[in-house]
C-alpha cells in the first residue's frame, strides 16, 4: 500500500527531474554529453529519495515514458525507433541512458543488501525490524527488494555473502 506522502514526495522529485531533464535536452550538447548529463544530474533528484519510499512501478514507467517524450521532442532520436535502445548500455549499441524504474529496482536490492549486510551494533536492530515487519505482512524494505529481484529475473538471498544470483530456468 503506497502511503499519500509516498505519492506527493514522487510528485515533487518527478517534476523537479523532468525540469532538469528539459533543460538538459533542450541544450546545444551533443547527444553523448546529454545523456551524460541526464544520467548524473537529473537522476540523483530522485535516487536520493529511492531509498526510504515506496512507489508504484507504473508511476516510474510513466516518468520514464515523459522521458521518452522528451528525448523524442527534442530530436535526440526517432520516434520510431526502439525504447530498449534507449536505455542499452554504449558498449552495446544502445545510447546509455538511465531507466528511473531500473534505478529504483536496484537501489532497493542494494539497499536491502547492505542494511542486512551491516555489522554496526548501532544498526542492528533495523535489520530484525525489516524481517519482522516482512514477516507480519508490513512495508518491508527486504519485502520489496526481493519483489524487485524477482521481477529483474534475480535471487535475492541476503543471508549469503553474495547476496544475488541471476535464476536459471529451463524452458523444455
Amino acid at each position: 500500500m503506497i502511503r499519500q506522502e509516498d505519492k506527493l514526495v514522487l510528485g515533487c522529485a518527478a517534476k523537479e527531474y523532468l525540469r532538469q531533464l528539459s533543460v538538459i535536452w533542450t541544450s546545444s550538447l551533443s547527444d553523448y554529453n546529454r545523456v551524460v548529463a541526464s544520467n548524473q544530474f537529473p537522476l540523483p533528484v530522485l535516487g536520493y529519495l529511492m531509498w526510504t519510499q515506496q512507489w508504484l512501478v507504473m508511476e516510474l514507467k510513466q516518468i520514464d515514458r515523459v522521458v521518452h517524450k522528451i528525448v523524442v521532442e527534442s530530436g535526440g532520436r526517432h520516434p520510431c525507433n526502439s525504447k530498449a535502445l534507449l536505455y542499452m548500455p554504449r558498449c552495446k549499441g544502445g545510447r546509455g541512458l538511465r531507466s528511473v524504474e531500473m534505478e529504483y529496482k536496484a537501489t532497493k536490492i542494494m539497499g536491502a543488501a547492505r542494511i542486512h549486510g551491516n555489522e554496526d551494533p548501532a544498526l542492528g536492530m533495523v535489520p530484525e525490524f525489516e524481517e519482522q515487519a516482512a514477516r507480519m505482512g508490513r512495508r518491508s524494505n527486504f519485502k520489496e527488494a526481493a519483489k524487485c529481484a524477482e521481477e529483474l529475473g534475480l535471487e535475492l538471498d541476503l543471508e549469503q555473502r553474495k547476496g544475488l544470483r541471476r535464476r536459471v530456468e529451463n524452458h523444455y
